[in-house]
């Protein structure tokens, strides 16, 4: 009797230890998470007083990776305190797991400055980036602006233009501007003679 229990016992644990190496099937998912004509709100940790409101035929989630790519993007929005503060134009982008976002080009307006930057090109393998905390960055630089035109390799800026650099830029523009931006519409100077 006690070498039965004994073997049953030493059946007990090997069952127990073949369950415990079993896969649970809690792991991280391989595969990727579609979901088709989707409005997604993105509040940004880095930035609370942002909200990023977009519209895309479909958003593609790749949780291996944590990269959320939205495709075929119809509207890309970014309010800070409820007021709009930067569109984004661009066929696809990818939101990372810092909220921060990417794009082989895009066109950002800042509707405060009625200013334009064109960014990127199809085939450099260097991404316009969106980073929450810093600004905007990236490639390929076209920027138009009331009273000026910008031409640079390259541009990293705030939201605001305030802190900007740029690689190469070339400027375009007049001493005595004719044009200036009030309340995001672009207006006569009125001071011009």
């Amino acid at each position: 009797m006690p070498r039965l229990t004994a073997w049953l016992l030493v059946a007990v644990l090997v069952s127990g230890l073949l369950v415990a190496l079993l896969p649970s099937g809690r792991g991280q998912a391989r595969g990727q998470v579609v979901l088709r004509g989707i409005q997604l709100q993105l509040f940004p940790q880095q930035d609370p007083a942002a909200v990023w409101i977009f519209s895309a035929h479909a958003i593609v989630y790749h949780p291996s990776r944590g990269i959320s790519d939205l495709v075929g993007l119809s509207q890309g929005e970014r309010l800070v305190h409820g007021r709009l503060d930067m569109t984004i134009r661009t066929t696809d982008l990818s939101v990372d797991s810092t909220d921060n976002l990417r794009a082989q080009t895009a066109t950002l307006y800042l509707p405060k400055l009625c200013t334009s930057v064109q960014l990127g090109s199809p085939g450099n393998p260097i991404p316009v980036v969106i980073d929450q905390q810093t600004g905007f960055s990236g490639p390929d630089v076209y920027l138009t602006a009331p009273d000026y035109t910008l031409t640079a390799k390259s541009i990293r800026a705030s939201f605001d233009l305030k802190q900007t650099s740029s690689r190469d830029p070339r400027f375009l523009g007049t001493l005595k501007p004719t044009k200036t931006c009030r309340d995001g519409h672009i207006v006569p100077t009125g001071g011009s003679s």
